[in-house]
């Protein structure tokens, strides 16, 4: 009970549990720290170094359960496959990540309320332990989980105070004004290494680099933690996935929010007399003891501000030491005093021996962060180094739970060689780059991007060849034939509490149910590796490539088009989405067969009202979801298609979706079930207001047919384009993956139709939305990729011309006649003027910017002329020509004339052929 909380911890309290022990302090102050370095970039890739490896903690523990249910730690699997000594060997590394861990935590903390409350740095060092010590040595783990959730709430609570208050400041006023803020702080003090020295670009050198070693770091701080896997050994199996799924996802917000808000209050208010450290900035010293949100806090609410981040930081180096604290404790106790010391010891002597781990781990964490202190170590020199020290055992691990032909020899020689080889490339790097080795040399971002990829990969290649020389085929079942720390014949009634006799089960009976649970595990299995996968793709990939070449594109974050925010809001309703089905597939709601009515309590009506209410949700995120997706295809076809006869065609279509989706949701909330109330009654007074057959006819009929219309469209003018077949048949392919969504679609009306009264559906609800999000991006990181591994454009042809800048651009060229020697005015007409996007899809890209699409169009175009002066034909561009392009007269002999329209900026616009007549 003490370790585990009887293995009956639900969904709920498991996420909120995995999102405390991950809202660090140095979540907080690093995500503003970074923030303040680097721009927007900053915090997005800190947060996405932390979701992606949660939610694949969610693959581990289902794994665990399925080969080793009995597990109450990490390191009894190892010893189990290992012996002593792969045993001791994941001892050491445990145990050097818990420590790194909270010296993490404590240095970024203490330094924090020193300078909020005058305290010494030493006294909050070591006071900031004690109340962890305290309700951890009474409570255990079951009293982690629930302080866990109180210290997420009250957290929540003050994220959401300060982004709303910062708009609230007068000198900031709106986010529209923090923008423009922003941008000029950014002409002021450029970032070395951003695009254009911006704050707000994405392209940003060194957040890239950091958001490389944050990511690897933080898998080897969730894997190497031993507190990780006793939360998945507490949670009852059908709570694993869910929780670490939603927790992951969720937790994403809290440091990309308060980290982008709360450092650009500073970058903002830092030259006010609000801030404290005015008439200067920030000091190099201060910003990376992660000062930058107390003082920004300050600023924006005074007092208040000061006493909210206190009381931030307070609970979150509280909620987060406890399960270090947990880690450590549990490793002293059962692996070390039991396992080498007392194998005869009874369960109240281990229970003894952990608390005896919580307080000397308590007292040793301070000791050593105060060391770190005065060895002029602080937040942000832990904050890049400590992959290098936490990820040699990553690879070893998952080997170990999920491959069974990783020797012994692999095991225990890989992750020693993999840390050696790390901290030799990192102190190499350190000396051969700044010539020296020193605090503030192996605190740089390359020494510590190399011995951190070093740490984490090198151990791979260590364990495979050994594997290869001295191969093993280890047999799965050992696992759960083999009896683990706590076993019936060795304790007696009198040394347990009553709530400890339930975990009081033979060995027999946990077999029997592992083998009534092994499908279902092994469905919860499947799904983890499905959500790990989408997850670091969503994170990593899906989001920031297409909004990035998007802006390599267009040039600025501000010529972002209304699709690139239509997408990102998709993306948060999917999300939301994702948390809702994940909560439906543990809570029941009021979908009952009225044909097998079921005897309720008033316990069970109450939580089927909110699972029907999470149904309701499910169902609304799912189709603004979709919807949004089809508009952001249609507008990046609008702009393809300009000036072409299709473009009424996307008009069509566009009304066509438009009109359905009003039309579908008028009918699902205001006709379908009435009262509207009826949709989270139970037993509902009719199957519209649960199982909705009505509204899933009518989704599927206006959902399937617009994608149809939608894949359509751009068919005709990928065939008709000059381009080769082989080429034509590539974009056909690409833009014909919707197909897939179509697919999902189909499959999830299927299950729908099929099981109106089961769970199926819910699973198809997130694979249409998440695949209809990725096939609406892949086109548009084309740009990203040309840049990064230098590609040559889609179209190779040396059909081009040159802007005034040398670069290879358009040109819209008439010829006409003219009679006398009279200059003349031209006036153009075109089908339609634009913002400089004239018929150029997401993908263009010139030569040198280059051309992925290159699109031949009939334009006709009127040409009236008429005698004008010089002055008048000089002043002739702008009023009749798309933005970016001006016009120049060249007199001709005979009266003849040649108008030129070109680009008259950076910008790349598609070739277009016109046919002039007059």
């Amino acid at each position: 009970m003490f370790m585990t909380a009887n293995r009956t911890v639900g969904t709920g309290l498991t996420a909120s549990a995995v999102i405390s022990s991950w809202l660090w302090s140095t979540a907080m102050l690093g995500s503003t720290l970074v923030g303040y370095n680097f721009g927007v970039a900053g915090p997005f890739w800190f947060a996405a170094g932390c979701s992606p490896m949660i939610v694949f903690f969610s693959l581990l523990g289902i794994a665990c359960k399925l080969r080793v249910p009995e597990a109450h730690t990490l390191l009894e699997i190892v010893r189990i496959r290992y012996g002593t000594q792969g045993h001791v060997v994941w001892i050491v590394l445990c145990l050097i990540n818990n420590i790194i861990a909270v010296a993490n935590m404590l240095l970024g903390a203490s330094a924090a309320i020193s300078a909020l409350t005058g305290m010494h740095i030493i006294a909050a060092t070591f006071l900031l332990p004690v109340g962890v010590v305290l309700y951890t040595f009474v409570g255990g783990i079951k009293a982690t989980f629930l302080t866990d959730y109180f210290h997420t709430f009250v957290i929540t609570i003050l994220v959401c105070f300060f982004t709303i208050k910062v708009f609230l400041v007068p000198e900031i006023g709106s986010p529209q004004d923090m923008f423009d803020i922003i941008a000029k702080a950014g002409q002021i003090h450029p970032v070395d290494g951003n695009r254009d020295g911006s704050y707000l670009t994405m392209t940003s050198k060194g957040a890239i680099l950091f958001g490389i070693i944050h990511i690897l770091a933080n898998f080897g701080l969730v894997i190497m933690d031993t507190g990780f896997f006793a939360k998945a050994f507490s949670a009852a199996p059908h709570a694993v996935v869910p929780g670490y799924i939603v927790g992951g996802i969720a937790y994403f917000a809290i440091p990309w929010c308060l980290g982008t808000i709360m450092s650009f209050a500073a970058l903002s208010l830092e030259d006010t007399e609000r801030f404290p450290t005015f008439p200067r900035r920030l000091s190099p010293t201060e910003v990376s003891n992660g000062l930058v949100l107390p003082y920004a806090a300050v600023a924006i609410a005074g007092k208040g501000g000061a006493v909210a981040v206190v009381l931030i930081t307070f609970m979150a180096v509280t909620s987060t030491i406890s399960a270090q604290v947990i880690s450590v404790s549990s490793i002293i106790s059962f692996d070390i005093y039991r396992q080498y010391f007392n194998k005869a010891a009874k369960d109240s002597d281990a229970i003894r021996w952990t608390h005896i781990g919580v307080v000397a781990f308590g007292t040793f964490s301070a000791a050593f962060s105060t060391a770190l202190h005065y060895g002029n170590v602080d937040l942000g020199w832990t904050l890049y180094m400590l992959g290098v020290l936490t990820c040699p055992g990553i690879v070893p691990t998952v080997f170990t739970i999920l491959w069974k032909r990783q020797s012994k020899l692999a095991a225990i020689s890989s992750p020693i060689l993999g840390m050696a080889t790390g901290i030799g490339v990192w102190l190499g790097s350190a000396a051969a780059l700044y010539g020296e080795i020193s605090v503030a040399t192996t605190g740089q971002t390359l020494p510590c991007v190399y011995g951190t990829v070093a740490s984490a990969f090198s151990p791979a290649l260590y364990s495979v060849v050994v594997t290869i020389i001295r191969p093993d085929n280890f047999d799965w079942a050992s696992f759960r034939n083999e009896r683990l720390a706590f076993t019936a014949s060795s304790t007696s009634v009198a040394d347990v509490s009553e709530s400890d006799k339930n975990e009081q089960k033979t060995h027999d009976e946990y077999i029997q149910s592992y083998a009534a649970d092994k499908a279902k595990l092994k469905r919860w299995g499947t799904i983890a590796a499905v959500w790990s996968l989408a997850t670091f793709l969503g994170h990593w990939v899906l989001w920031p490539l297409p909004m990035a070449s998007q802006v390599l594109l267009r040039g600025s974050v501000k010529k972002l088009k209304l699709d690139d925010f239509l997408m990102v809001m998709a993306m948060c309703t999917d999300t939301v989405l994702i948390i809702a089905t994940n909560m439906i597939a543990t809570t029941n709601s009021n979908l009952i067969d009225p044909n097998h009515p079921a005897s309720l309590s008033p316990e069970d009506i109450r939580q089927r009202e909110f699972g029907s209410k999470m149904v309701l949700l499910a169902e609304q995120m799912q189709c603004v979801t979709i919807w949004l997706v089809k508009a952001c295809l249609l507008l990046m076809y609008h702009r393809l298609t300009l000036s072409l006869k299709g473009n009424l065609v996307v008009k069509i279509v566009a009304c066509y979706v438009a009109f359905g989706f009003v039309l579908m949701e008028i009918l699902y909330l205001g006709v379908w079930c009435r009262p509207f109330s009826q949709y989270w009654a139970v037993p509902p007074d009719s199957t519209q207001c649960s199982a909705a057959t009505n509204h899933l006819i009518t989704n599927a009929v206006l959902n399937i047919s617009s994608d149809i219309m939608i894949i359509l469209i751009p068919m005709p003018i990928f065939l008709q384009s000059r381009l080769k077949w082989r080429k034509k048949l590539i974009l056909v392919g690409v833009f014909a993956l919707g197909g897939f969504t179509i697919l999902s679609a189909i499959l999830n009306k299927f299950y729908s139709f099929n099981e109106p009264f089961g769970s199926a559906w819910t699973f198809w609800y997130i694979r249409e939305s998440s695949t209809a999000i990725i096939v609406a991006n892949l086109p548009l990181t084309w740009t990203v990729f040309r840049r990064l591994f230098h590609l040559r454009s889609f179209d190779n042809s040396e059909y081009s011309s040159k802007t005034r800048s040398g670069q290879p651009g358009s040109t819209l060229r008439s010829h006409g006649q003219a009679h006398g020697r009279t200059a003349n005015r031209s006036y153009i007409r075109q089908g339609d003027a634009n913002d400089g996007d004239l018929a150029g899809s997401q993908e263009e890209i010139t030569k040198g910017q280059g051309i992925s699409l290159r699109i031949y169009q009939r334009h006709d175009v009127q040409i009236s002329s008429e005698p004008v002066t010089n002055h008048h034909a000089r002043q002739l561009s702008n009023e009749s020509l798309p933005d970016g392009l001006t016009t120049t007269i060249k007199g001709g002999a005979s009266g003849s004339f040649l108008l030129d329209a070109e680009t008259a900026s950076d910008k790349s616009y598609p070739a277009v052929k016109v046919n002039s007549s007059v």
